[in-house]
């Protein structure tokens, strides 16, 4: 096929169909670009499981004089059941990596770094804070064998295991995942709507020139091909459109604002952010190129 003609007949079609062409565009730049951001968002949920659970730790918090009589009913722990504590951690090993005892002067010190400058910095107290073993592991996710072994001894007030609070952060994220995806292809069944639409409105104006392109012997394909162009053109700039949106997020918001501002994480880089381009962009033109060839195919009886 001419490619002047290929390009005339691309371009009547496009403005012959300029709405829904022009809100192909729009849902293609939301559904991709809620693709792309789910994509990302499973990347940052294996970055930051991988980051915070090397740095998960099981604080055991010890007896004190202020601690409740439910849970220490032998009152506040003696040294032979803080030495008992600290032989049992040992045992642990190679599962346990270091244990380390606080004591409640570096309990406040670092209680009053937490929150400084807040209420409770300026009401709490040295003889408030507890004192603990803090228990880094091989590996996190066996916390609950550690935990079983530790929590009934004698002078154990209770165990805090971070894991418990990642596990419902990893929870909350892959729901904030699941919610994009499901935008993302509720969004790709309206591309594949208006598209089907668009072909339909495509082949019926057109009517009289595909008659007359029959009448000369032009082939299947170079009838349908101007079609599938046009489809393929709207989609594309609704690629490059969410595209731009992708990267002016990992610049501005993601190296700009939370790599800056939360230094204890690492998030995603360039890298993952391409590969989740490059995954929505092929999806929505493969997508579009089959629906606009199922469709045309349809709607032209060719």
């Amino acid at each position: 096929m001419n490619l002047r003609f290929l390009l005339a007949e691309v371009g009547t079609g496009l403005r012959r169909t300029f709405t829904l062409t022009l809100a192909i565009i729009v849902t293609s730049t939301i559904a991709l670009t809620m693709l792309a951001l789910s994509l990302m968002v499973r990347s940052q949920v294996e970055i930051t499981e991988q980051t915070l659970y090397e740095r998960v730790e099981i604080t055991v918090f010890l007896c004190g004089d202020i601690s409740p009589l439910s849970l220490c009913p032998g009152g506040r722990i003696s040294d032979a059941e803080q030495n008992l504590i600290e032989q049992r951690l040992n045992t642990l090993k190679p599962l346990v990596t270091e244990v380390r005892f606080e004591d409640q002067a570096a309990a406040y010190t670092r209680f009053l770094e937490q929150f400084a400058g807040s209420a409770v910095a300026a009401e709490a107290t040295l003889d408030q804070m507890p004192e603990s073993f803090r228990v880094s592991m091989s590996d996190p996710e066996q916390y609950q064998s550690v935990v079983a072994k530790i929590e009934n001894l004698p002078g154990v007030e209770y165990v805090q295991d971070q894991q418990a609070v990642l596990d419902s952060l990893f929870v909350s994220l892959g729901y904030l995942q699941i919610g994009a995806v499901a935008i993302a292809v509720l969004m790709l069944l309206v591309v594949m709507v208006l598209t089907i639409n668009t072909m339909r409105i495509a082949a019926f104006s057109r009517r009289e020139e595909i008659g007359i392109m029959r009448l000369v012997g032009a082939s299947k394909s170079a009838i349908r091909l101007p079609f599938v162009m046009e489809a393929v053109i709207a989609a594309g700039v609704g690629a490059l459109f969410a595209l731009g949106l992708i990267a002016a997020a990992q610049y501005w918001v993601i190296e700009g604002l939370l790599v800056a501002t939360i230094e204890f994480l690492d998030f995603v880089t360039w890298q993952e952010t391409l590969i989740s381009m490059g995954i929505s962009a092929a999806i929505g033109l493969i997508l579009t190129i089959l629906v606009a060839t199922v469709s045309i195919r349809r709607y032209l009886k060719v």
